[in-house]
């Protein structure tokens, strides 16, 4: 259309077609949707990262337009971001031969949701290889005893429950001590290797609650002289280029990581696996009754 063209249009014709020149411009793929979930806009972008023409999307609901994104966390934050008249923001992989990650932006309107998501594969591969690296380099640096786990080192099994799991709250701490205690003395700890123990149990469980607002924190055990603690929450984790200070440097902590005395729980247990990320952290710690060997020189 021709700027002279574009002279003649009403004021709200020529906003909207700035906006749409906008949007067709954009690197981020865009999509608008009604309260329906009906499709009534989708960019360039968004058409060709879905594989299809714009024509097969528009008047489609978005679950039928993108098959692969019937997920329950997804339909949950969107649900969330209309309920709550909130912005939702998270990352999601789609499912399929070569997977996809997505960054997704969704924004409520008065006409239902706005959508922007971006491709974010290459940045995940290179996360994922610093993560790697990171992996071997804590595991040297703490003879083997820290694992930093994700999708391809998963957490170690869980072993017999003690009990159901706890929520952790700034009330509850001494109760999962508590726990810890009787199973250290059941198991036959020496009183030394159970204050490590509750000692580790208390600080992770203390750092989910100050910096991730609360958890689920459990104990179990195996073979009756191995007590295992699991500490979960759902905070924003700790950042990759966070991880080596903040697992290895005493008092370290920024805000969102559970940094605080990390570097002590390493010292009083015997076995660390840490997982962590935008979602949330969990950490399993255990703890043999005897002390493990020295290794052979």
């Amino acid at each position: 259309m021709s700027g002279k063209s574009r002279q003649r249009q009403t004021p709200d014709a020529e906003l909207h077609l700035r906006a749409t020149d906008v949007l067709e411009a954009m690197t981020d793929a865009f999509i608008a949707l009604d309260r329906e979930w009906r499709v009534i806009y989708v960019n360039a972008e968004a058409a060709r990262m879905g594989g299809k023409a714009p024509e097969e999307i528009l008047g489609r609901t978005v679950w039928e337009a993108w098959p692969t994104t019937r997920s329950v966390r997804i339909e949950r934050e969107y649900r969330r971001a209309i309920a709550e008249r909130t912005s939702v923001q998270f990352e999601f992989q789609y499912p399929g031969p070569q997977p996809i990650w997505v960054e997704i932006h969704a924004y409520p309107s008065d006409d239902g949701l706005n959508i922007f998501f971006r491709d974010i594969t290459e940045r995940k591969q290179r996360e994922q290889e610093r993560r790697a690296f990171l992996r071997d380099v804590l595991a040297s640096v703490t003879e083997g005893k820290l694992r930093l786990c994700d999708e391809t080192t998963p957490l170690p099994r869980r072993l017999t429950w003690l009990g159901e799991p706890l929520p952790l709250t700034a009330s509850t701490l001494t109760d999962l001590r508590t726990l810890v205690q009787a199973a250290a003395h059941d198991a036959g700890f020496s009183e030394e290797r159970a204050f490590g123990l509750i000692t580790a149990a208390g600080e992770c469980a203390m750092n989910a609650v100050v910096h991730a607002g609360g958890g689920m924190g459990s104990v179990s055990v195996a073979d009756g002289d191995t007590v295992q603690v699991r500490v979960e929450d759902h905070g924003r984790g700790i950042a990759v280029e966070s991880l080596p200070r903040a697992t290895l440097e005493k008092g370290f902590t920024t805000a969102g990581t559970l940094g605080y005395g990390f570097k002590m729980v390493l010292e009083a247990v015997d076995r660390v696996w840490l997982q962590t990320g935008p979602t949330g952290t969990t950490v399993v710690i255990e703890q043999d009754r005897l002390s493990p060997k020295p290794a052979a020189l």
